[in-house]
Order: structure tokens, then C-alpha cells, then sequence
């Protein structure tokens, strides 16, 4: 996706556009679930806070600038999220049994309906 789409989805996202943040999900969740495996080496735990990112990037969408990309602004909502949860390697103690946990495919609305 090209940056200006991208920006052209946060904006409509900004204003109550669920759908437009389900695309900026889909096509996000890719890296930010490799960003989660690489440090937790777990597909359940990188699936969990891979929706915690999500789902405080959806709360603060508000607060991006357009200053960076998407992408490079979700990375640092992951990075501050992983930090103020002091989740590092390995920290959830759950063994890999595969990715149970949020799929893109679900939507902000399955974000939602998981985290209730």
C-alpha cells in the first residue's frame, strides 16, 4: 500500500471509519506479528500482543501526526505498549501451540468481541 492510501486510511479511520482501520490492519499485521514472534519466540504471545497494539493504536489513532507512516507509528505504539507492559522475551511462560489468538482477518470488531 502506497503511503498516501495508507494516510488516506487513517484519516477515515480517524473519523469512525471501522472499516478503514480493518484495512490498516490487514495490511500491518504482517509486521507487527513478526515484530511480537521475534521477541517472544511464542505464535500465542506475539498473537496477544500483536491485539494489544491494535487495540491501544485504535484509542490513540487520534494522536497520529501523519509525521511518519503507519506502519513506523504502529512499530512505536507496539514498542511503547511492550515496554509499559514489561513484556520481553518470554515473559508470557505459555508454551507455542500455535496462533490462537487474533487474525487480521477478524477485524477491529473481533479485536473488540476478544478483548471483552
Amino acid at each position: 500500500m502506497t503511503e498516501n492510501g495508507e494516510l488516506a486510511l487513517v484519516e477515515k479511520a480517524k473519523n469512525g471509519d471501522i472499516h478503514a482501520f480493518e484495512d490498516l490492519m490487514k495490511t500491518t499485521s504482517g509486521r507487527i506479528y513478526n515484530l511480537g514472534y521475534r521477541l517472544l519466540r511464542n505464535k500465542e504471545d506475539a498473537a496477544d500482543i500483536m491485539q494489544e497494539t491494535y487495540m491501544a493504536a485504535y484509542e490513540n489513532l487520534p494522536r497520529f501526526k501523519g509525521n511518519s507512516s503507519f506502519s513506523t507509528w504502529l512499530c512505536d505504539e507496539f514498542r511503547s505498549h511492550e515496554d509499559a507492559e514489561g513484556k520481553g522475551k518470554n515473559d508470557y511462560g505459555r508454551p507455542s501451540e500455535g496462533n490462537r489468538g487474533f487474525s487480521a482477518g477478524n477485524g477491529i470488531s473481533g479485536l473488540v468481541r476478544h478483548a471483552g
